[in-house]
């Protein structure tokens, strides 16, 4: 499900219903969170990725001191 879809989801009207207004900002309250958590999932995938390549360059940097080690001998 989207947050489009959430924000733009409709209920039918009934005498014993829930209240509008009610489920209104229930979904307004849904659809925060879920914005939130996509925010924290990008920032969080942009993390990933500047730690792999952190780490690819580290490993790069030891591979490189190892071969250094291995010909001095």
């Amino acid at each position: 499900m989207t947050n489009e879809e959430i924000l733009n989801k409709k209920f039918a009207r009934a005498i014993s219903g829930y209240n509008i207004i009610e489920v209104d900002e229930f979904l307004d309250g849904v659809l925060h969170e879920l914005e939130m958590r996509d925010t924290e999932k990008e920032h969080l995938l942009s993390r990933v990725k500047v730690l792999n390549d952190e780490i690819k360059w580290l490993q790069a940097r030891v591979n490189s001191l190892e071969d250094m080690l291995s010909n001095h001998d």
